[in-house]
Formats: C-alpha cells, sequence, structure tokens
C-alpha cells in the first residue's frame, strides 16, 4: 500500500468516526436548578433490601436513557454507633454487592445522619440504576436521595 492509499484509509476513518461521535453524542452533563427529589426517597425507612430498579424515569423525573446520574445522599440507621456494614449501594446493574455508589452510616452516632454528594453512578441501558440496602433492623435505615444532575 503507498502512502497516499494509507491516508485516504485514515481519513476515512476518521470521518467514520466523527460521524459515528456526532451521530451517538458524546454526551453533557446537564444541572437542574432545583434538584430532582421524589417522595419515594424524602427520608423513607428501609429494612435490607435486595437489588431493586429505581426507574429514574418515573421516580425522580429525570429523562429516560440517560447514561449517569449525579447523586447526593442522606443515610441513618437506628443502630448505626455499634453496628458495621450497614449502606445503601447504587449501580447500574442487579449484581448482589456491586456498586458504583456507596453510603454508609456505620460509625455515626444511632439516627445521626451520613450526608454526601457530587457521586457519579453509571445508569443502565433503559436510563435506569439499581439500590441494595442493609438495615440494622425492620425499618431502621432512612434514606434520602437527590439527583444534582444527569449525563445525556
Amino acid at each position: 500500500m503507498d502512502t497516499l492509499e494509507a491516508l485516504y484509509r485514515e481519513i476515512e476513518r476518521l470521518r467514520r468516526t466523527v460521524e459515528d461521535l456526532q451521530t451517538r453524542g458524546a454526551g453533557r452533563w446537564i444541572y437542574p436548578t432545583a434538584h430532582l427529589t421524589s417522595v419515594d426517597w424524602d427520608g423513607d425507612s428501609h429494612s435490607t433490601t435486595a437489588k431493586t430498579a429505581i426507574d429514574l424515569s418515573v421516580i425522580f423525573g429525570v429523562p429516560p436513557g440517560v447514561r449517569a446520574i449525579q447523586v447526593r445522599a442522606a443515610v441513618r440507621d437506628e443502630a448505626s454507633a455499634a453496628t458495621p456494614d450497614l449502606f445503601l449501594l447504587l449501580s447500574p446493574n442487579n449484581t448482589a454487592g456491586a456498586y458504583d455508589v456507596a453510603f454508609t452510616p456505620s460509625g455515626q452516632p444511632n439516627d445521626g445522619w451520613f450526608r454526601d454528594g457530587g457521586k457519579i453512578c453509571a445508569c443502565n441501558s433503559t436510563g435506569d440504576v439499581f439500590f441494595q440496602c442493609v438495615a440494622s433492623g425492620a425499618n431502621t435505615l432512612d434514606i434520602t436521595l437527590e439527583i444534582t444532575g444527569y449525563l445525556l
């Protein structure tokens, strides 16, 4: 192959790459002026829960098919001071124990809030996430979630 033919092939490869990026998009973050909240996640009490889907478009009003979310959470448990491994996990998959983001009240005073934000969680192909939590007892883990941004 001569140099000119190699150059044409490289130009064609780059053209296809640019076309793909224009079609698929490189993605952009949207930060709503008011965080997206839900009455389902405004301090409600939870028991230990296996991986469960959160339909972000229905529950939080996030556009369907987002690629990722930026989330802020507050979690507390009645027995957090002496109970290890209490947590809220968020992930793009239904695999137990797998997570992109974790929030844990363990080690906090009993019923003391642990707050953290700016965490990024990838979404699945439909734009949803899964949560899993471990509580010290029945309905002892209180959780507040807010979506502070999302990637289109």
